[in-house]
């Protein structure tokens, strides 16, 4: 595979770490042999030697790989070194690996023979030098040496960092701004980008840069065009130019191109200072429009400088494309529009377009059944279409269609353009993300990526290196988010379960795809159900999706000694399961024996429910990602398991078979370990303690009933993650992982306590506590508010323990983010409200108050309230029932007036109160001077609200209030943006505001009318004509131009029987929504404006089963968006 400092970069690694076991492990100090010290000493020399050597090697690999492309001496240059690279790293793996089993074998005999101290605390273990390791190193170096002196041969170039690609002419054809051929679809992105541009005009901005960002291929440059040429743009600025930029980001160069093309004359000027005062002089006092296309640039510090020059005109509009979000992110000052891909039916005319050109009617017919199969494959990326179309043009036989359409790579030479743009972003990628992408071409097209699975892969093959304090994992998740910026993984989406990432899934487009298997040489392979494939003795890297009783010959056809990685899925449906029953060939268990070939494997991952011969993974030395989930896991030796040393990754799924795990301390060298385990109280090894390399450890689904004391020895840990229905506390010893960054409990209903001095965990970043047994936390967890987002979850106190509901709260003052309380109505004392202290609460964001347990709303298990998530930080504590004490009947009115928050709250939602009014600091601008929104649910005694006061409040939203009658002027705030109101039932009046943006009101059936003031018009809006109003079921109505507009820009009424609106009142203004839905008396207002009736039992406003922090953040976003 491409991207030798994949290789190089481990080598390097692995020789360094080697080096460090000669000097400690295999220097006997009470050895008398002088042999034994001389052969230390030489191999300790020759490893040192080889350091050096790979270092000059990989610092010659940045001009290496650049001249790859075109030098075919450099090209076998590369081979030789990679092929050398991956013998070493196995041999030198190889006595890594006897090293870690003299480690291990001399702590057994140790414990056996009740030796106190292990041998290996400190280092040394006695370990013979064996006879063939300084004869093997000494030929390797000597290899090395060898292709060393033929870099200087073929003048390679030191680099001691990678450097910008030059710029090959002959791959970069800059574009132009002319339309010189037909264009399918894309109208619709082009008014988007003019929408943009236009509303940032009229917001008065004078600077304003959109980005387009999308794979190479994909139209950004014909988006460009169509903007560039439209009327309206040249009819609005004095200037308008086009600069293809690329990855020479020269601010000399781009600049007198500028100049050029605004004025359409040669600029000849070399002195900078020069060049700047003609470029003034063209632009200042101009309104100027500017296509920069094909940008590759991420140093802020280039932008900045043709930014600056850039503001010298009287308004400058800007347009960017690029493949890169990076780049996006530094230039933009409009968020980037993402281009998407060519619908179908574009896709078809654009090929028919280009395929059909004077082919024979009678032809085309035979031909287009086939045609709309290859437009298929082109996953519609509208370059890959017009590339195959056009190649179509020149083959009129059938024959020759259907063999482009059955060939892997469609038969294209490297020079049709098909794929050009994409090697050229490949070409240009970071030298560390290439392997990253070709070890996905192991996976069929449009497979669905997990990116736990690929870190993990990547890890396991050494492509990824800690940066900082950053773990690998996060290293690796942040190389996926690159692969993502730059345009090479698609659709990233990440699953929540229980308010957590449950998993983040990807996809690779078919064109990259194809890029990246091409760049791969054939390593990579996939084999999926149904389909027959000639795997090449080449492959070293197969995926199998498809029935186990084929897999034994499978195995047994491929040169299964190179192989590096496996992952086998057995899918399952339910013709597999009539077979079960009706085959016996199925029923024979299946024989994987031929995996102990496979000696190179480095990741191994079986998932799949069929029985399985016995067998073992011993033989398997430089394996170090194993993950094995299904039945089969019970014929696998467990002692096989742990005698892989090398181990980095353990996935084991135990679901199915209870394995012994005394043996998993035998795994010195594992970092992540993941435990599937059921069984009736679970207990963990002592011998966990022995992992002092692990990182993460994370223990599923399990009964475990406690943690071993000596857990506190790990002190390499950085996350925890615990699912134990039955794990009821934690040792003392937890206290001293002190490097803990992430600590979650999901699912732990028993778990009672946290231990005391649960804050000597500084470092810890983030905490998830799910427990229904638990009544308080520690007072030490205070220490951990500076640096820790605290998500406390399912917190149920007892209103009558020692602690209170909420007393407990009294020490958090530091408390930040979400607090949520549930079953307020279940506080026994007055004096637990009062002690929970919650105005001392600074840090608080969000404040929700619930009377009643609302938990069956927040799914799927309590869960958190839209727009929320546990970056935000949250406390839900859900007071219990106690029948000794009763609840405080009649005194909501005081409970409320104790849970009087700080003044930096932002947020209130009240659900289920059960007072007539509301306390007086509801109304008080000194107690709520930060406070943007409010939510009122449920509040069946509330007749009137007194909020007028509260300045900062911009949304209001009321729901089930049954007894509310009037929303008057004087009782709501003159700044408020956004009134929704639901389901209230007495509403019969509600007062318009000159501020509001958005009005929401849905099955209020007595509303009868607004009250306004005198508007204030807009004398804009009043002088428009033919202004859009668009309803729910997308038609387009227009508005007579003699109607004067109000401010309003979102208006949706739903079930509001009795309403009736006045003349000239609540009229929609410019690129407003209006939905109506179900109001039968304004039937007439809307006729009388051309505007039709829509009754709709489909139309919604919104689920009013959601919490009242839904529709309104999406509300509140999007209007500060535009």
């Amino acid at each position: 595979m491409a991207g030798l400092e994949a290789l190089i970069s481990p080598l390097l690694n692995l020789v360094e770490n080697l080096l460090l076991e000669v000097k400690n492990t295999f220097f006997k100090p009470s050895s008398s042999s002088s042999v034994h010290t001389h052969d230390a000493l030489a191999v300790e020399a020759d490893l040192k030697g080889l350091m050096r050597l790979l270092q000059r090697i990989k610092a010659t690999l940045y001009d290496a790989e650049e001249r790859n492309i075109r030098d075919k001496s450099v090209q076998l240059w590369l081979k030789e070194i990679r092929e050398l690279a991956h013998d070493a790293e196995y041999i030198l793996d190889e006595y890594m690996y006897e090293v870690y089993r003299a480690k291990v074998e001399a702590r057994n005999t140790s414990e056996l023979n009740n030796i106190k101290e292990h041998p290996e605390a400190n280092g040394v273990c006695g370990v013979q030098i064996p006879d063939s390791m300084a004869d093997h190193i000494r030929k390797i170096r000597n290899k090395f040496e060898e292709i060393a002196k033929d870099r200087e041969a073929l003048h390679l170039g030191e680099e001691d960092a990678p450097r910008r690609y030059a710029i090959d002419r002959r791959r970069h054809t800059p574009t132009s701004p002319l339309i010189m051929e037909s264009i399918f679809g894309r109208e619709e992105e082009k008014e988007q980008v003019l929408n943009l541009f236009f509303m940032d005009q009229r917001q008065g901005k004078i600077f304003s840069v959109l980005p387009l960002v999308g794979k190479g291929g994909l139209g950004k440059t014909t988006v460009a065009r169509l903007v560039y040429n439209d009327k309206r743009v040249k009819d609005c600025f004095d200037l308008i130019g086009w600069v293809y930029v690329s990855d020479d980001f020269n601010i000399e160069r781009i600049t007198r191109d500028i100049i050029e093309s605004f004025t359409r004359e040669a600029c000849d000027l070399k002195n900078p200072s020069v060049l700047m005062e003609e470029f003034a002089k063209v632009i200042i006092g101009k309104k100027v429009f500017l296509v920069l296309d094909d940008v590759w640039n991420e140093e802020p510090s280039l932008w900045e400088s043709l930014r600056l020059a850039l503001m010298l005109a009287r308004m400058a509009t800007i347009l960017v494309t690029t493949r890169n979000i990076s780049v996006a992110r530094i230039m933009q000052t409009i968020d980037p529009l993402h281009l998407a891909y060519l619908s179908d039916d574009k896709c078809w005319l654009l090929f028919t377009h280009y395929a059909f050109q004077g082919v024979d009617p009678a032809k085309r017919t035979r031909l287009e059944e086939v045609g709309k199969e290859i437009v298929k494959k082109c996953g519609r990326l509208p370059l890959a279409v017009k590339s195959i179309a056009s190649l179509l043009s020149h083959e009129a036989e059938l024959q020759s269609w259907i063999e482009i359409l059955q060939s892997h790579m469609w038969e294209l030479d490297s020079r049709n353009e098909i794929l050009a743009p994409l090697q050229i972003s490949y070409e240009r990628m970071p030298t560390y993300l290439k392997p990253c992408l070709l070890l996905c071409s192991m996976f069929p097209k449009k497979y669905k990526y997990e990116m736990d699975l690929m870190s993990k892969l990547w890890i396991a093959h050494s492509y990824i290196e800690p940066k900082g304090q950053k773990t690998i994992e996060e290293v690796a998740v942040g190389y996926a988010y690159e692969l993502y910026e730059r345009s090479f993984f698609d659709d990233f989406n990440v699953i929540y379960e229980n308010g957590l990432p449950y998993k983040t899934t990807f996809r690779v487009h078919d064109m990259v795809h194809d890029i990246a298997w091409l760049k791969s040489e054939k390593t990579c392979h996939s084999v999926e159900q149904g389909k027959q494939d000639f795997i090449s003795r080449e492959v070293r890297h197969l995926y199998l999706n498809k029935e186990l009783k084929g897999v034994s010959e499978l195995l047994g056809s491929i040169h299964i000694s190179v192989l590096e990685t496996l992952v086998m899925r057995h899918p399952i449906s339910n013709s597999y399961w009539i077979s079960i029953i009706n085959d016996d060939d199925d029923k024979k268990p299946i024989n994987l024996s031929g995996l102990t070939e496979a000696k190179d494997l480095r990741a191994l991952d079986l998932k799949c429910e069929r029985e399985v011969q016995q067998f073992a993974l011993g033989n398997l030395k430089h394996l170090r990602y194993l993950s094995l989930h299904g039945k089969f896991v019970s014929q696998i030796s467990p002692q096989s398991i742990f005698s892989c040393y090398s181990l980095r990754i353990l996935i084991l799924d135990l679901s199915w078979y209870h394995m012994e795990l005394e043996g998993i301390g035998n795994l010195i060298n594992l970092e992540f370990l993941q435990l599937w385990l059921w069984g009736a109280h679970i207990k963990l090894p002592g011998s966990l303690c022995f992992l002092r390399k692990l990182r993460v450890l994370e223990i599923h689904e399990s009964e475990l009933i406690e943690l071993p004391e000596c857990i506190g020895d790990l002190s390499e840990l950085k996350k925890i993650v615990i699912k134990s229905y039955y794990l009821r506390k934690l040792p003392d010893s937890f206290c001293k992982l002190t490097n803990l960054k992430e600590l979650i409990f999901q699912k732990c209903n028993y778990l009672e306590e946290l231990p005391q001095d649960i804050g000597n965990l500084t470092r810890l970043q983030f905490l998830f506590l799910d427990s229904m047994s638990m009544h308080y936390l520690p007072s030490s967890c205070t220490k951990l508010f500076a640096s820790c987002k605290m998500n406390v979850q399912c917190l149920c106190a007892e209103p009558d323990s020692h602690y209170g509901a909420v007393r407990w709260l009294k020490d958090f003052n530091d408390l930040k983010g979400v607090l949520m309380i549930n079953n307020i109505k279940r506080i026994t004392r007055l004096e637990d409200a009062q002690n929970a202290n919650l105005i001392s609460k600074h840090n608080l964001e969000t404040l929700l108050l619930d009377w009643f347990d609302k938990h069956s709303k927040y799914a799927p298990r309590w869960g958190l309230p839209k727009g929320y998530s546990i970056e935000n930080g949250i406390f839900l504590i859900s007071i219990k029932y106690s029948e000794k004490y009763k609840s405080l009947d009649g005194q909501d009115l005081q409970i409320l007036e104790a849970f009087q928050p700080h003044p930096n709250l932002k947020n209130l939602h009240i659900d289920s109160y059960g007072g007539s009014v509301f306390p007086r600091w509801m109304g008080d601008p000194l107690s709520f001077a930060s406070l943007v929104k409010l939510c009122i649910k449920s509040c069946f005694h509330i007749s009137h609200l007194s909020i007028g006061n509260l300045l900062s409040l911009k949304l209001l939203h009321i729901a089930y209030c049954d007894r509310l009658l009037l929303l008057r002027r004087e009782s709501l705030p003159s700044q408020l943006e956004h009134l929704i109101i639901r389901e209230c039932k007495s509403l019969v009046e509600v007062a318009l505001l000159e501020s509001l943006v958005e009005l929401n009101i849905s099955s209020c059936n007595k509303l009868k009318s607004f009250s306004t003031a005198e508007w204030q018009m807009t004398e804009t809006a009043s002088k428009s004509s033919d202004l859009e109003v668009i309803p729910s079921n997308d038609s387009h109505f227009k508005l007579p131009k003699e109607l004067k507009i109000f401010p309003l820009r979102k208006i949706t009424l739903k079930d509001c029987s009795n309403l009736i609106i006045g003349e000239n009142q609540l009229l929609p203004g410019e690129g407003c929504e209006l939905h109506i839905y179900n109001c039968c008396n304004l039937k007439e207002w809307l006729l009388q404006h051309d505007l039709k009736y829509v009754s709709s039992d489909d139309g919604s406003s919104g689920d009013d089963e959601e919490l009242l922090f839904d529709d309104s953040d999406e509300s509140m976003e999007s209007d500060n968006n535009s």
